[in-house]
C-alpha cells in the first residue's frame, strides 16, 4: 500500500486459532470503503479482526493503516486511528448511554466529553437513549450505542464484529451506512451473509483456514 493511500493492509503467514489450527498466508488489502468478512462459525473471523485491529499481533508480519505501520504505534496512537467494536460484554455497573459513549471522547473536560457524546448519539438517531442505563438497552439499542462510542473516537479505520446480529434487515443497511459516515475504511464481520452484497464494497471469506477475496 502506498504511503498516501487510505485503507488497511495485513500480511500474516500464521494467525493461531487453536492448537494445531491457524489462518495461513493472510494477505489482505482493502482501500477506503466498507468491506465484509464472512465464514462459518469457528472459521477464524474474530481472530482475523483482532489482527486487523492490532489487538493481537501474534503471527503478523505487517499491518498498515492509512500508510502507517500499526505495529510500531503506541497504544494512544492506535486509538487515535482505529476504533474496534469486538467483545459484546456490557458494563456490570450502572452507566448511562451518554457516559458509555463519552469514554471514547479524547477531550479532557467532563463537560466537553458529555456534550460530544450527546452529539454522536444524536447523529445516529438514538439521543433518546442518552440517560438510559446501558444494562437495560435492548440488543439492537446496545449495538447502536457501541457504534456511537466508536464514532466518538473519530477513527479513520473502523473494525466491527457482528454488530448487525441484533438488528433487522432495514436497520442493518442503516447501520452500515452510518459506519461509512464514521470512518473512511470499515471492515465488518457480518451475521447476515445474505445481505452483504447490499452494503459491502468487497467481501472476504474464510474457507478452510484461508482468507479469500470473493
Amino acid at each position: 500500500m502506498a504511503d498516501h493511500e487510505t485503507g488497511v493492509h495485513l500480511l500474516a503467514p500464521h494467525l493461531p486459532l487453536a492448537p494445531m489450527r491457524a489462518l495461513s498466508n493472510v494477505d489482505m488489502t482493502v482501500t477506503a470503503g466498507c468491506h465484509a468478512v464472512i465464514g462459518a462459525n469457528g472459521a477464524g473471523k474474530s481472530t482475523l479482526l483482532r489482527a486487523l485491529a492490532a489487538v493481537r499481533l501474534d503471527g503478523v508480519d505487517s499491518l498498515i493503516w492509512d500508510g502507517r505501520n500499526a505495529q510500531t504505534m503506541s497504544i494512544s496512537e492506535r486509538i487515535s486511528v482505529r476504533a474496534a467494536v469486538l467483545a459484546d460484554d456490557r458494563p456490570v455497573f450502572a452507566l448511562s448511554c451518554a457516559e458509555f459513549v463519552s469514554i471514547a471522547v479524547r477531550q479532557s473536560s467532563h463537560h466537553d466529553r458529555q456534550t460530544i457524546a450527546l452529539q454522536h448519539l444524536d447523529s445516529l438517531g438514538i439521543a433518546s437513549l442518552a440517560a438510559q442505563d446501558v444494562r437495560t438497552l435492548s440488543a439492537g439499542e446496545w449495538a447502536w450505542a457501541r457504534l456511537a462510542q466508536a464514532s466518538a473516537s473519530e477513527p479513520s479505520v473502523l473494525i466491527l464484529d457482528e454488530l448487525d446480529a441484533a438488528v433487522d434487515a432495514s436497520a442493518c443497511l442503516r447501520l452500515y451506512a452510518s459506519a461509512r459516515s464514521i470512518a473512511a475504511t470499515v471492515i465488518a464481520v457480518s451475521h447476515d451473509v445474505g445481505s452483504v452484497s447490499q452494503w459491502a464494497d468487497s467481501v472476504w471469506e474464510i474457507i478452510d483456514e484461508t482468507v479469500v477475496h470473493k
